[in-house]
């Protein structure tokens, strides 16, 4: 699955994050332009259930991606 998200930040966004994980069970989530990084990012990924994870930084006003993986 393929998620332009435009901020991941806020509860509204974890709480459909959750929705359709529970409900698709998708092996793997590509989360664009979430415009959270560092510790708040690592934090989200670490609780999402994905345990293989990749995320690139944003650089500038080039959005960031998180790659996150069950296996």
């Amino acid at each position: 699955m393929f998620w332009n998200v435009q901020g991941a930040a806020s509860q509204s966004f974890r709480q459909a994050f959750e929705s359709i994980r529970q409900s698709y069970n998708p092996d793997m989530v590509v989360v664009m332009e979430p415009r959270i990084s560092g510790r708040k990012a690592d934090n989200f990924i670490k609780a999402s259930g994905f345990d293989r994870s990749h995320r690139v930084e944003a650089v500038g006003f080039s959005g960031e991606i998180w790659l996150l993986r069950l296996f």
